[in-house]
């Protein structure tokens, strides 16, 4: 995801079984209804880079990790 994304509406990758990794590049977006972000991709991980802000250690109910490039 871009760094430009500042926040994410619900059903964002909703009904996506094969997702793995979804990639941030800047801070933690805004979530809308948190709860139906990544409803169906149980084994998401969500993978941010180093110094960016408001990370976790869960975004949208999924666990986060530092992005080793």
């Amino acid at each position: 995801m871009p760094n430009s994304l500042t926040d994410m509406g619900q059903w964002v990758f909703y009904e996506c079984p094969g997702l793995t990794g979804v990639y941030f590049q800047g801070n933690a977006p805004r979530l809308r209804r948190q709860l139906y972000v990544l409803i169906n991709p149980n084994r998401a991980t969500n993978y941010y880079l180093p110094g960016t802000k408001d990370w976790g250690k869960a975004f949208a109910e999924r666990p986060t990790a530092e992005w080793k490039r």
